[in-house]
C-alpha cells in the first residue's frame, strides 16, 4: 500500500488518543513536494533585486492527470492559472482541496473518518482501524527518530514538513528547520527548499 505524502504527513498529527488533528498547510506542503519529486513542478528564483527566499516560483511543467485523486486536487488549482505561483501563495491556494482528497483517501482506506470540517476547531479525523494507523506510523516515526536511515525522498519529505511546522509539531528537540540532508534530487531540491520555507513562514504567522 502506497501513501502520498500528504497521507503521511496526516497520518502524524495525533495529539489526544483516537483521533488526528487537522493541520491543512501540511499535507499541502508535501503535495507540493511530491509534485515536484514526480517532475511536475519546477521553479525558478523570481528576477529582480530585492526578492526574498518567499519569491521562488512554482511553475507546472507537466498538467494531465496523475491518477492520484489528492495530486491531481491540487495539479488542477495549480494548472488553472496559466502561469508561476509564488510557494506560499500556491499553498493557500491548494490547501482546502488537498485536506478534502486527503480525508476522502483515508476514509477509503478504513484508516480513518472525518468529524467536523478542517475550519471548525472541533474538527478532526477519527482513527478507525489504530493497527492501521500505528503500523504506518512507526515507519514515518523511526525516519524522525533515526534520519541517518532515511534514503527514500519521500520519507525526507515528511520529516522536512514536520519539522518546518512550528512548534506545534516539530517533534523531538534539535531538529533544525529547513533541509539538513540531500535526501532529494538535485534538480528537485531548489524547488522543495523554497516549498518548506514558505510552509515555514505560513506556519509562524498562523
Amino acid at each position: 500500500m502506497t501513501f502520498t505524502i500528504a497521507e503521511d504527513i496526516q497520518l502524524m498529527l495525533a495529539e489526544q488518543p483516537g483521533r488526528l488533528e487537522y493541520q491543512r498547510l501540511l499535507p499541502a506542503a508535501g503535495t507540493l513536494i511530491e509534485l515536484a519529486l514526480l517532475g511536475r513542478l519546477t521553479s525558478i528564483k523570481k528576477p529582480g533585486f530585492f526578492v526574498t527566499p518567499l519569491d521562488r516560483l512554482l511553475t507546472v511543467i507537466d498538467g494531465p492527470p496523475t491518477g492520484q485523486p489528492i495530486l491531481d486536487a491540487a495539479l488542477e488549482v495549480l494548472s488553472a492559472r496559466k502561469k508561476p505561483w509564488r510557494c506560499d501563495r500556491a499553498l493557500r491556494a491548494i490547501y482546502r482541496q488537498v485536506t478534502a482528497a486527503t480525508n476522502e483517501s483515508l476514509q477509503a482506506r478504513g484508516l480513518a473518518r472525518p468529524v467536523g470540517e478542517p475550519s471548525d476547531h472541533q474538527g478532526h479525523l477519527e482513527i478507525m482501524d489504530s493497527a492501521g494507523v500505528e503500523a504506518r506510523r512507526s515507519v514515518l516515526q523511526r525516519a524522525r527518530t533515526l534520519p541517518d536511515t532515511v534514503t527514500d525522498a519521500r520519507l525526507g519529505a515528511v520529516v522536512d514538513v514536520l519539522r518546518n511546522s512550528g512548534n506545534r509539531f516539530r517533534g523531538e528537540t534539535g531538529l533544525h528547520e529547513r533541509m539538513t540532508r540531500d535526501w532529494y534530487p538535485a534538480d528537485a531540491t531548489p524547488t522543495v527548499l523554497g516549498i518548506v520555507k514558505a510552509e515555514h513562514y505560513l506556519c509562524a504567522s498562523e
